[in-house]
């Protein structure tokens, strides 16, 4: 009884402690260090953690009641969504940032979450434009969103629109601008340590030296690209490189090595959940395992090879992809008859 006593008042000491101590002046510490904390992981490339930290002094700035702290947490939490691909929550923080600040009359403030804001309804009219194939405007609209991110000295924004943008021009296919400009996001992306779009720019310079049929170049870049995206966690670019990877292999005649990354994208993908590709990941497989069995004469390749054709047909009858079907009926009869041989 005893013991338990001396226990319970400790626990009530400590108690007390603790309630002593939750003043505003401690709170505003715990921010400070909190903002500190969170924004040396960010430099460090470490998001999850800076995610976190920041998030935790958003809820002490709230705890505090001071307008200015609450709204330079939502602007920084607005720009680490942006660099986590998450646009539509960094468009939230941002309109709350600016709507904030407005009421606290920090102009600064407001100025900087407008331009943010002007950005993303920059950065969505270029994907309109582009998809709808107005490639003028699409590029006008990345230049506006560039220039706003250059206005408030964001290179999260800037890495990203500069990414898209180098999509328009391989879409156009002028090959220089789309290289320089990838060359320049990853260079940025490096001195943001940014993992994730360090190996979406590498995965893209790898599709420049590919479609000129440099296939070292290509490799390394991929390569590179492949250890950036494990590392980063970054399971569907990891796909995709091994299927990149695994697709200039089959060109240069490695078909079991092909196989084995294009096998180990699939297995990627299909333990994610990520089927938006399989179709045209069934036709390569497929014909990865035909050539094999064509080159070594092995039979057992050729009916895999048939099986994923097969597999390809189905899914594009399903998804109504008369082009993938195309290519699926063709591939399987191209197999009968290297079976009738």
């Amino acid at each position: 009884m005893v013991i338990l006593l001396v226990l319970v008042t400790s626990l009530h000491f400590s108690y007390s402690q603790s309630q002593k101590e939750v003043n505003p002046k401690n709170l505003s510490q715990q921010y400070d260090l909190a903002l500190q904390v969170g924004g040396s992981r960010w430099k460090e490339g470490n998001f999850p953690e800076a995610l976190q930290q920041l998030r935790a002094a958003l809820e002490l700035a709230q705890e505090i009641k001071d307008p200015e702290k609450h709204v330079r947490c939502l602007m920084l939490l607005g720009k680490l969504y942006w660099a986590l691909d998450q646009l539509e929550d960094s468009e939230k923080l941002y309109l709350e940032a600016l709507s904030g600040a407005r009421n606290a009359n920090l102009k600064r403030e407001a100025e900087v979450s407008a331009l943010a804001l002007d950005i993303w309804k920059f950065y969505s009219q270029g994907q309109s434009e582009l998809y709808a194939g107005h490639y003028e405007k699409s590029i006008a609209a990345f230049n506006s969103a560039l220039e706003r991110a250059g206005a408030i000295g964001s290179k999260e924004h800037e890495v990203k629109c500069l990414r898209q943008l180098g999509s328009v021009y391989w879409v156009k296919n002028d090959l220089e601008n789309f290289l320089s400009i990838n060359e320049r996001s990853l260079k940025i992306a490096r001195d943001l340590n940014d993992r994730r779009e360090q190996g979406k720019s590498m995965i893209n310079m790898g599709s420049y030296y590919s479609k000129l049929s440099d296939y070292s170049r290509a490799l390394n870049c991929y390569s590179d690209a492949l250890d950036i995206s494990k590392d980063a966690m970054d399971k569907r670019n990891e796909a995709l490189c091994l299927k990149n990877i695994g697709f200039i292999l089959s060109l240069l005649g490695f078909y079991e090595r092909s196989l084995d990354y294009l096998l180990e994208a699939h297995d990627i993908e299909q333990q994610s959940g990520n089927i938006v590709f399989f179709p045209q990941d069934m036709i390569n497989l497929g014909e990865s395992f035909r050539n094999k069995g064509l080159i070594y004469s092995n039979r057992e390749d050729l009916y895999n090879a048939l099986d994923f054709f097969t597999q390809a047909l189905d899914l594009g009858k399903k998804n109504g992809d008369k082009q993938i079907e195309l290519r699926a009926l063709n591939n399987i009869g191209n197999i009968h008859l290297n079976f009738g041989k």
